[in-house]
């Protein structure tokens, strides 16, 4: 299971957002970024998500530093 969630965080999401110059990095299933880009970087997992998994068959949770 790790070797999967790897595959597809790193793998996969991180070397996407890098690709297109997003200043992201992996903390385990998760994506850390500047608040500015959540919206796209959003964006970016789902469409990989949905892609690999179907629209709406995950749950994507967004949280914000406070």
């Amino acid at each position: 299971l790790q070797t999967i969630e790897s595959s597809i965080f790193i793998d996969c999401i991180l070397k996407e957002l890098h690709q297109r110059g997003y200043k992201t990095l992996s903390k385990h299933d998760s994506i850390l970024c500047k608040e500015s880009d959540v919206t796209m970087v959003n964006e970016a997992i789902m469409r990989y998500l949905d892609g690999l998994f179907g629209a709406n068959s995950y749950i994507l949770k967004i949280e914000h530093d406070e």
